[in-house]
């Protein structure tokens, strides 16, 4: 069972506050930087972490039902980790339970499941490639947001653009002059045009590399298993 809530108490108002001014730099510590969901208050939290092949998992060692640092990051949707010495913007929060501790290095697993932890929350580090994806999703630009989002997810265009689009995503060296000559027929700017298809094309690469990532994760599991 998780540390108790009146422990965690304690912590927050003593602990906590020697706690984070060496975890930024400690080894196995970190500070999550995240903001109260209603007050907008910025809060600073040291965590136990480990490092993954693409972020972090933090060990929730009160749990994860209550605590309030991870409601806030998961409403968020990510947060800033200083570690080692860096400062690292995170996102894509997911809380897990896993009595096993698969993936912890074997002295912090044998020391968390002393203590009875078995709730991590995972945090992938922000790339340039989800940096990219927020800018030509949300960024400014001539295509709304809703046209962007469908060009990226390729579905859900009005014609001609589902054409167009569909070409560049899965054919798109069949793509021609006239492809664009209907589209703008249609009404639709020549930079509202690059807008969707950098959408498309960046969309259909993030799915091959999620494919990609997936097909390596079962490969993965599938020698642990044998």
């Amino acid at each position: 069972m998780p540390i108790p809530a009146r422990v965690a108490q304690w912590n927050k108002v003593g602990l906590n506050r020697v706690v984070r001014h060496i975890a930024p730099w400690a080894p196995g510590l970190a500070v999550v930087v995240h903001r109260g969901r209603r007050s907008g208050r910025a809060y600073q939290t040291p965590v136990n972490v480990f490092p993954t092949d693409d972020g972090f998992v933090i060990a929730l060692t009160y749990g994860a039902d209550n605590t309030e640092w991870v409601k806030n990051v998961l409403a968020a949707g990510g947060c800033q980790l200083r570690t080692r010495g860096r400062v690292l913007e995170v996102d894509s929060p997911r809380v897990y339970h896993d009595a096993t501790r698969r993936g912890i290095r074997a002295p912090h697993r044998y020391v968390l499941g002393l203590i009875g932890v078995a709730d991590f929350l995972s945090l992938r580090r922000q790339t340039a490639h989800r940096a990219l994806t927020d800018r030509i999703l949300n960024g400014a630009g001539t295509a709304t947001r809703d046209l962007r989002a469908s060009a990226f997810a390729n579905d859900g265009l009005p014609p001609p653009l589902d054409a167009l689009v569909g070409k560049v995503a899965t054919t798109p060296t069949e793509v021609t002059e006239a492809d664009f000559a209907v589209a703008r027929a249609a009404g639709f700017s020549e930079d509202q045009l690059f807008e969707l298809v950098v959408c498309a094309a960046v969309g259909q690469s993030s799915r091959l590399y999620e494919a990609g990532r997936a097909a390596l994760a079962r490969a993965a599991d599938t020698r642990e298993e044998g």
